[in-house]
């Protein structure tokens, strides 16, 4: 079964906690937000692959999220359901007209909640993308292995194939050598990879800081690729 880092956007924290114990039972990682603004902040830098999302919030609606995810691809990179106690059909179907992935009722059975969680978890494209204003700007979103890294240069692993000046961020794991987002430019034209749909590319590190640049230093000693 397909694990992730899941995003809980609710401002009930018992109900926050109740999701967080069943989800980290079934080995993903919780986030949890209590507003929407938290709720947008964590989906564009946490590498989030779910949200689970409450309509009703104090002094907010989730339906304020939906209208920031349709004009944001990082937050479209991701399923989102909505939970509420609500279960009218009409409520139902303006959330799925605004964007929503699914719906589930309170109070929430575990099999549906974990069933809905790895339908939409193996359904996840590889990527979403969008152009702006005619131009030739793609907005997409991957997993990548890093094979070698190094203060000002990195060697990646992954199934989108990447030209010579190719520009993008690499969100790294929190216990990896590049927790932060990284802003990267490609070295060299792709070269096939070990795999089906797998190609390597050389890429420069962007915007290091010295303090980041002792840190690799350090996780170099013991870091290895798995």
């Amino acid at each position: 079964m397909k694990k992730g880092k899941i995003l809980v956007i609710d401002d009930d924290p018992n109900f926050r906690l109740l999701m967080k114990k069943i989800l980290q039972a079934d080995g993903h990682t919780v986030v949890e937000a209590s507003d929407i603004q938290s709720a947008i902040s964590l989906g564009k830098s946490e590498g989030i692959d779910l949200a689970f999302l409450d309509i009703n919030l104090q002094n907010e609606n989730g339906r304020e999220f939906l209208l920031k995810r349709a004009q944001d691809s990082i937050l479209q990179s991701f399923a989102v359901i909505m939970c509420s106690q609500d279960s009218k059909g009409e409520i139902v179907r303006n959330m799925i007209s605004l964007g929503a992935d699914d719906y589930l009722v309170k109070p929430i059975k575990q099999t549906t909640l974990l069933q809905k969680l790895q339908k939409h978890l193996r359904n996840k494209p590889v990527m979403r993308y969008r152009f702006e204003n005619q131009a030739p700007v793609v907005k997409c979103k991957v997993e990548a292995e890093i094979l070698a890294i190094g203060e000002a240069y990195c060697k990646i692993r992954g199934p989108l194939k990447m030209g010579k000046n190719f520009q993008f961020n690499l969100i790294g794991e929190p216990t990896g050598p590049l927790p932060k987002v990284k802003h990267c430019r490609v070295n060299t034209d792709a070269r096939a990879g070990i795999g089906t749909g797998a190609y390597e590319n050389f890429c420069t590190l962007l915007g290091i800081s010295e303090e980041e640049a002792a840190r690799i230093r350090r996780l170099k000693v013991s870091w290895r690729p798995e």
